[in-house]
C-alpha cells in the first residue's frame, strides 16, 4: 500500500560475436518507464530513442563506450551470444552510459529480453515508496528473508559506487606522489652531480677573480633557472599526458574527465624552487671548500 512505483529491470551477459574477451552487458526495462527512471546517463533524443526502443524487438541502444571500443556504429546489425544462443540485434541509436557499470550498460526492451533470450521475468526492481527508504527496506527484508533477495537503499547503492570511484582515483593518486618522490630525488643527483663535473669550470673562473660569494649567488641562480624550466617543462608534459589518458579511458570504457589542478601551479613551483635552493645549499658550501690550484691541477 505504501509502494508508489515499480521500475523491472534485469541484466543478460552476452558476448559480442562470440569472443568472450568482448563482454557486452544488455539491461532490459521498460523503456517507457525509464523515461523518468534516471537523469544520470546522457541521450540525443532520450523520449525519441526510448520510444524506437519499444517498438523493435530487435532493437539496442548501445554506449558510446562500448560503440567506440569496438568501433560499432547506428545502425550496424550486431551479433550477442550467450551459453546457448546467438542473437542479431540492430543498433538504433548510442548513448553515453558514463561510469554506469564502467560504462558498459546497453539497453533492450523486456519484449526483446523475453524474444531472444527467453527472459521470463525481471531480476532487478527499482522501488519508490511513500515511507522512508530505510522504512521499507525493513519491511521488504522482513517478508523476504530466505528467498535471496537482496534489499539495498539508493543512498547505500550511491555510497558503494562512490567508494568503488574512489578507490580507483586513489590508485591514480598513489603513481603520482611515487613519481614526486623519484623527481625529488632526482633533483638531489643532478644538482650533487652538475658540481662534481664542473668543478674545473668554477676553478677557472674563481682563479681570474670570481669570489665565494659570488659562487654562491651562481648556484642559487642556476637552481632557479632549473626549477623555472623544470615547472614549465612539466605543465606542458601534464597536459599532454592527460589527452593520452584520455583516450586510454575511453579504449577501457572508464568515462572519466581529467582536469589538471591548475590553481596548484604556483604551490608546485614554490615547492620545486624551495627543493632547488636546498639542495643548492649542499654544493655552495662545498664551493667555498674548494682549492683553486689543487683542482686545476687535477680537473
Amino acid at each position: 500500500k505504501d509502494v508508489r512505483d515499480i521500475v523491472e529491470m534485469g541484466t543478460i551477459s552476452t558476448y559480442l560475436n562470440g569472443d568472450t574477451s568482448k563482454g557486452i552487458y544488455l539491461d532490459y526495462l521498460d523503456p517507457e518507464k525509464y523515461k523518468n527512471f534516471e537523469s544520470y546517463t546522457t541521450f540525443k533524443d532520450k523520449s525519441k530513442e526510448l520510444d524506437a526502443l519499444s517498438e523493435n524487438e530487435d532493437g539496442i541502444i548501445l554506449s558510446k563506450q562500448m560503440s567506440v571500443r569496438y568501433k560499432i556504429k547506428e545502425g550496424d546489425t550486431i551479433t550477442l551470444t550467450t551459453d546457448d544462443k546467438s542473437e542479431k540485434l540492430k543498433v538504433l541509436s548510442i548513448f553515453d552510459a558514463k561510469m554506469m557499470d564502467g560504462g558498459n550498460y546497453n539497453l533492450i526492451s523486456i519484449k526483446a529480453a523475453s524474444k531472444h533470450f527467453d527472459v521470463k521475468y525481471p531480476d532487478q526492481y527499482y522501488i519508490t515508496t511513500k515511507v522512508s527508504a530505510d522504512n521499507a527496506k525493513k519491511v521488504l527484508s522482513t517478508k523476504m528473508k530466505g528467498l535471496g533477495a537482496t534489499v539495498i537503499t539508493k543512498a547505500e547503492m550511491q555510497k558503494s559506487n562512490t567508494e568503488s570511484n574512489k578507490q580507483m582515483t586513489n590508485i591514480l593518486g598513489i603513481f603520482s606522489y611515487i613519481t614526486m618522490i623519484i623527481g625529488a630525488f632526482g633533483i638531489l643527483g643532478n644538482v650533487s652531480i652538475s658540481f662534481i663535473q664542473r668543478k674545473r669550470e668554477i676553478a677557472v673562473i674563481s682563479s681570474v677573480g670570481l669570489s665565494n660569494g659570488g659562487r654562491g649567488y651562481m648556484i642559487l641562480l642556476e637552481s632557479v633557472f632549473q626549477a623555472l624550466i623544470g615547472g614549465i617543462m612539466s605543465l606542458a608534459a601534464a597536459f599532454g599526458i592527460n589527452l593520452c589518458l584520455t583516450d586510454i579511458f575511453k579504449f577501457l570504457t572508464i568515462d572519466l574527465e581529467l582536469k589538471y589542478p591548475y590553481k596548484s601551479v604556483v604551490a608546485i613551483l614554490s615547492a620545486t624552487l624551495l627543493l632547488m635552493l636546498l639542495t643548492s645549499l649542499s654544493s655552495i658550501f662545498k664551493s667555498k671548500k674548494l682549492q683553486i690550484v689543487k683542482d686545476l691541477k687535477y680537473e
